[in-house]
């Protein structure tokens, strides 16, 4: 389903209620509640909303190699978005993300910068497995050149990984005696 993201939610609804598995642009929904209402109704049912980065095959390279995370920074920076919502259409590809891989958590502190058709959002993030998060995501850069860097620091090795086209480790060097 690919449709304006308000009707997704009514679209997706009646879909998941005939017990058709599907795919569906994001956001799904728009709510707490319309989301709850969707995930009974996907216990009948296969549903996967269409945040890329849970399904592009170098996923599977990052989870086994930050099962010792420490700590990361996500540069997401695109140019202006004005066809829609930036928060849940855009910005939501790399909060998923850190979310998919590190699991829940909480904010402990952030900024927004709002200038002209720009903006720019500066999370700090604590996991739940004691992973601290650094993410910038900005519309204030260009669509000519877009940036998409998650860079993991792990006990043993350093992660880049660069969606859709690089996951590449450096290991950290062997310390004898502490």
């Amino acid at each position: 389903i690919s449709a304006t993201p308000s009707s997704h939610f009514n679209l997706l609804r009646e879909t998941l209620n005939a017990g058709k598995k599907v795919f569906i642009e994001k956001p799904p929904c728009k709510s707490l509640p319309e989301l709850e209402q969707l995930i009974k109704a996907s216990k009948k049912s296969v549903c996967k909303v269409g945040l890329q980065r849970r399904y592009w095959p170098g996923t599977k390279i990052v989870e086994r190699k930050i099962k010792h995370a420490r700590s990361y920074t996500y540069q997401f920076r695109t140019g202006p978005y004005i066809e829609g919502d930036t928060l849940t259409e855009l910005f939501i590809h790399p909060l998923d993300y850190v979310l998919f891989l590190f699991g829940s958590g909480s904010v402990k502190s952030s900024t927004v910068v709002q200038d002209g058709p720009g903006m720019t959002v500066q999370l700090h993030l604590l996991h739940e497995n004691n992973v601290s998060g650094l993410i910038e995501c900005s519309t204030q850069h260009s669509w000519n050149t877009p940036t998409d860097l998650l860079s993991i620091d792990s006990k043993k090795e350093c992660l880049t990984v660069q969606y859709p086209i690089l996951v590449e480790g450096e290991l950290k060097p062997a310390r004898f005696a502490n």
